[in-house]
């Protein structure tokens, strides 16, 4: 079995980006299996949110043996006929059993009469593949804090080892009021046991945590984006976290949106030596309050110095074409010295950064990441003509901490299998995992939108092998979900959708 590594990023908004390498192996044979959100319609209601789990076979993903998971149905937590189930997942072994578990969002789940108060349902692992284990949810026994109206726990998720043991831990995102500050936001830390997930050690932290910079306010939205890595290399993950909605002022100028960031150690995360930053911080840009600074958020050691550095989207900015940065780190500290904007000049495209992705995709021992652009025009020649919101991504190889060299895949480059169409946003969610077992990470990318084979709308999804070059389309898989022995119509097919 692969080592799990560590990292998700989930968002309560229109992105959802998952961001993983070398986990989801929920069977123990050794290759990572995918889990898929999908919208499926159902007799008596418009659609519900599930989720299709593919095993991975001999050479890769299989949809002979694919499970469908849907809300399992407790009385009083949640709605089985709800779209929100699905909205955001993280992978771990929670209960370090050997076996990845999977953590499933519901932020619009009821508990009790309290409406929208959000659930988070886990998925054990096990020998034949995944079964339903437990809910976890503000009213949970142990757990912080309570369910209130409308703060929708779960809308994020990241799994992470933040403390000095051998089981992986899980951040969930809530809008939760601080005090009388509504939507300020806030992020429960669940301590992984043998027993799996519980409300045993639970901590909730919030910008009016102890210790932590900045302080909450109404509307912040701390916790709405969350991501896992190793940024001080120290060995343990270090969360991060956007608050999308945070105002900072920089002399008579204000930036919208900010990244705060908490430290790992060996009894968990603490507020030693927390940071929280904006685009001023880091890149000295005007203010920007479409800018949607950290709507998707990576870690990612690029140069191979030991230290993770910050991969940060900011799709709204740069006049609404997006931009994505490389924040350097070292042993924590973020200086902007070196750090890199990589827009439509270091990628020849538009609308950079609503998606990121981490993974080793040639097995040189680097990390590499992926930006996806899944609204860009493809095929535009000076400046007309191209298919609007086709969609594309870009993928960097890590090694000397160069990003000039980027390699660029739609649908019309050669070997992918599909074809650009209107509207499609192939990229708009990506997830990496060795779904073949080759020891290389392999990326699946959604076009949600897509339309195939007459479904309108149904959505599709392409898987690209690593090899001992890089990606490649050659022997690559497309999906479309009436390919799993159910109905496409009005389908959407992505790896997770935000509510």
């Amino acid at each position: 079995m692969h080592p799990i590594v560590r990292s998700f990023v989930f968002t309560f908004g229109l992105t959802a980006v998952p961001l993983v390498a070398h986990a989801g192996d929920f069977n123990g044979d050794g290759r990572d299996d995918l889990a898929v959100s999908i919208r499926m319609p159902i007799p008596g209601s418009a659609e519900i949110g599930a989720i299709r789990v593919l095993y991975a076979a001999f050479g890769g993903l299989a949809t002979s043996g694919s499970v469908l998971l849907i809300e399992p149905p407790l009385g009083d937590v949640g709605d089985p006929t709800g779209v929100d189930f699905g909205t955001a997942y993280a992978i771990g072994d929670f209960d370090n059993d050997g076996f990845d578990d999977l953590a499933v969002g519901a932020p619009e789940a009821p508990v009790g009469d309290v409406v929208r108060a959000g659930a988070v349902f886990v998925f054990r692992g096990g020998s034949q593949g995944l079964v339903f284990d437990r809910v976890l949810h503000q009213d949970v026994k142990s757990i912080a804090d309570k369910c209130e109206f409308d703060e929708r726990f779960g809308g994020a998720l990241v799994a992470g080892k933040f403390d000095a043991d051998n089981f992986v831990d899980l951040a969930v995102g809530v809008l939760e009021t601080v005090g009388k500050k509504t939507r300020a936001g806030a992020v429960h830390v669940f301590r992984g046991s043998k027993a799996g997930l519980t409300g045993v050690k639970d901590r909730l932290w919030h910008q009016d945590s102890s210790g932590i910079k900045d302080k909450a306010e109404a509307g912040d939205e701390f916790g709405s984006t969350l991501a896992a890595g190793d940024v001080d290399g120290d060995g343990r993950d270090d969360l991060v976290i956007q608050v999308r909605r945070e105002q900072r002022l920089h002399g008579d100028q204000s930036h919208f949106g900010a990244v705060a960031i908490l430290r790992g150690g060996k009894k968990g995360l603490s507020a030693n030596k927390n940071a929280i930053h904006d685009l001023s911080d880091l890149w000295g840009v005007p203010p920007d309050a479409q800018a949607r600074f950290g709507d998707s958020l990576a870690v990612c050691d690029f140069d191979h110095d030991g230290d993770g550095d910050l991969l940060i989207g900011a799709p709204g900015t740069n006049g609404g074409n997006g931009l994505a940065f490389r924040i350097e780190s070292t042993a924590g500290v973020f200086d902007a010295t070196n750090n890199v904007s990589m827009g439509a000049s270091g990628f020849g495209a538009a609308s950079n950064g609503e998606s990121l992705v981490v993974g080793d995709f040639n097995a040189d021992g680097r990390q590499d990441f992926v930006v996806g652009s899944p609204f860009v025009t493809v095929g535009q020649v000076g400046g007309t003509g191209g298919t609007l919101g086709a969609g594309q991504f870009v993928v960097k190889y890590g090694g000397d901490g160069d990003i000039s060299d980027s390699k660029l895949f739609t649908r019309a480059t050669a070997d992918v299998i599909g074809e650009p169409l209107t509207g499609a946003a192939f990229g708009f969610a990506m997830h990496v995992a060795d779904f073949n077992g080759d020891f290389r990470d392999d990326l699946a990318v959604a076009a949600p939108f897509d339309t195939y084979l007459g479904y309108t709308l149904c959505g599709t999804m392409n898987v690209f092998y690593g090899s001992s070059t890089g990606l490649s389309a050659a022997n690559g898989q497309h999906w479309y979900p009436g390919e799993f022995g159910t109905a496409a119509s009005h389908q959407f097919l992505g790896l997770s959708f935000g509510n």
